[in-house]
């Protein structure tokens, strides 16, 4: 069987799930339905990076709990923003992915490309502002030194500060095909020193240590990371598909 370049998945992509706008609303059931189609894509195609964003949603949910940031923004829009913010690495060559070695300037540029690719995934699934957001900037940094518009602090939402500190600590705590994992320590050292040089948001660090100090007490663990599937939410409820059922998993910072 011929392996499909990954430009093309890209593309073949886009054109699956992007649309003519219609002036009526799509049905939510539609709308999420074909999100979660995406995010069982990636755990097909590339299952790496379909772990390392499960992994940065369970954060995300635990430290966004800390921070009360789903008194402000619905749940489920930062879920798919989190579950997609990588899918753009599809379209990505697995040469340059999986490189062992220091990329080239070239290669980083290439790399970059991955934001815009992923937005252009999702346009016309009919997401809200949250998730589009998450996925093209979550490499934004508060000095304007991310990628790929140069957002400084007051044009990044806190959401998008948020993905980018848990992005952060779980790419530092897992293996990557050039180095091993940090310890969860060492991890933290890099993420505090980034927020003295004024790259991340003080806020989600803070939260984020409060986590990670408190991950051993059980009643912690139990409210918040108590599996996705037996929370009521109404638009779970709506949509009645199992397919959330790929969120089970809770690796613990």
């Amino acid at each position: 069987m011929v392996e499909m370049p990954r430009s093309d998945i890209a593309r073949f992509a886009t054109n699956i799930f992007a649309y003519r706008r219609r002036k009526e609303a799509q049905p939510e059931q539609g709308r999420w339905s074909q999100a979660l189609t995406l995010v069982n894509w990636l755990k097909s195609e590339d299952p790496e990076t379909w772990a390392h964003s499960v992994r940065t949603w369970q954060l995300m949910e635990r430290v966004g709990t800390e921070m009360g940031l789903f008194r402000k923004y619905p749940r489920d829009s930062i879920r798919i923003g989190c579950l997609l913010h990588d899918i753009g690495k599809l379209g990505i060559s697995r040469s340059i992915l999986r490189k062992p070695a220091r990329l080239t300037d070239d290669e980083f540029a290439e790399i970059k490309k991955h934001c815009a690719i992923g937005e252009g995934m999702i346009d016309g699934l009919g997401l809200d502002q949250v998730a589009f957001r998450m996925i093209r900037h979550h490499h934004e940094r508060q000095d304007g030194s991310g990628y790929p518009d140069q957002l400084r602090a007051p044009q990044i939402p806190d959401y998008v500060r948020l993905l980018a500190i848990c992005d952060c600590f779980d790419a530092l705590t897992s293996d990557r095909s050039y180095r091993k994992a940090m310890s969860i320590e060492a991890a933290l050292t890099i993420l505090r020193a980034d927020v003295a040089t004024g790259k991340l948001d003080s806020a989600g660090q803070c939260a984020l240590e409060r986590v990670c100090r408190n991950q051993d007490r059980p009643t912690n663990l139990r409210s918040n990371t108590r599996p996705l599937h037996r929370r009521r939410h109404q638009l779970v409820e709506r949509v009645r598909s199992s397919r959330w059922n790929v969120l089970r998993e809770s690796l613990p910072c």
